[in-house]
């Protein structure tokens, strides 16, 4: 499962989004102890060994600040829900000028939070926090998030 088209990637998108609300809520504990199912569950060792890798990364970006390095890492148009409104990112630079704004300290703490071994996964992507971030591999197989949502549920502390 990749991006494709712009229309595969709004059908992706809707998927998603349908399942956040149960993926934020539905907190079964699965054969890892983890809260949720993880990525290796639902993509197999090989894709969730790059999704533990890619929130590394991210953890990294988030901890130097490093805008430029952060807006390499997303799928444009970047998709942010911000309660009912829907922004679309298009380009680095609208995220740039755009990421205090859209990277809040909701967002921050739950990349930086998120544990490695317990990362969602389900067949619509992967799933930082309770929501604040979604990501895939994109047709090349590198990840790209596809969505942040910057009024998904806190995460607990």
């Amino acid at each position: 499962m990749r991006i494709g088209s712009k229309r595969k990637s709004e059908s992706w998108l809707m998927l998603a989004l349908a399942t956040l609300s149960c993926a934020s809520f539905c907190y079964a504990q699965s054969p890892s102890g983890c809260r949720n199912s993880t990525v290796e569950d639902a993509w197999g060792p090989t894709v969730a060994s790059e999704a533990r890798s890619f929130l590394g990364r991210l953890q990294g970006i988030i901890e130097s600040g490093d805008k430029k390095q952060f807006a390499s890492l997303i799928h444009y148009p970047l998709r942010v829900f911000d309660g009912d409104r829907k922004i679309e990112i298009t380009s680095r630079t609208d995220f740039a000028k755009k990421y205090s704004s859209i990277i809040t300290s909701d967002v921050r703490h739950a990349i930086l939070g998120q544990s490695a071994d317990c990362l969602f996964g389900n067949a619509q992507g992967m799933m930082i926090g309770s929501g604040q971030v979604w990501f895939l591999p994109d047709s090349s197989g590198k990840m790209k998030i596809i969505t942040i949502n910057k009024t998904a549920p806190k995460v607990d502390e």
